[in-house]
């Protein structure tokens, strides 16, 4: 899921695993959006992994000024959100 299901009834059991990350001051894809498909996911019997930053500055809220902001816990999060859910090893 890339920021936002619009429609969320093509989301169905046996998708895959979602993980995102999410501002509330986000005006390009608004929370309540990311946060229902999500949700609806997780109705769905979906993992997801939603995760919430509100201290992320104006201007900043939204994808790469997000991720730069908070990269070296995204980067672990989701790391090992991908090890998990693909039952990956380190050799």
């Amino acid at each position: 899921m890339s920021g936002a299901a619009y429609d969320t009834s093509i989301i169905g059991r046996g998708d895959s695993p979602v993980i995102q990350a999410h501002n509330p001051a986000d005006q390009a894809v608004l929370y309540s959006i990311a946060r229902e498909g999500a949700d609806v996911a997780l109705a769905k019997g979906l993992i997801v992994d939603f995760i919430t930053y509100r201290d992320t500055a104006p201007g900043t809220v939204h994808a790469m000024g997000m991720y730069e902001a908070h990269k070296a816990e995204l980067d672990t999060k989701v790391t090992a959100f991908f090890y998990e859910q693909l039952q990956l090893t380190q050799t």
